[in-house]
């Protein structure tokens, strides 16, 4: 597999993560990916990078994590009854 095939995928864990902090306890402002072939970091701030990747002139960031915590958060929570026994 050439390293463009695997972006997308690593794009989308990356925004993945972006999206999983929903208290916004990070303040990410931007994302970035080094390429290390060509020795040079992509920057770019993260609103453009969901306008983009959502194909809207505008995009809710906030509704955006609370939508993605709800449809992620069961799978969390088995994953975390699995690994010790409790969701608490």
């Amino acid at each position: 597999m050439a390293p463009i095939d695997a972006l997308s995928g690593f794009l989308d864990q990356l925004l993945g993560y972006v999206l999983f902090d929903v208290e916004d306890r990070y303040a990410i402002e931007a994302v970035a990916v080094y390429l290390a072939w060509q020795g040079v970091l992509l920057t770019a701030p993260l609103a453009e990078v969901f306008q983009l990747a959502s194909g809207r002139a505008s995009f809710d960031l906030a509704g955006a994590r609370r939508d993605f915590r709800a449809v992620i958060g069961p799978t969390v929570e088995m994953a975390h009854f699995y690994k010790h026994g409790t969701t608490s």
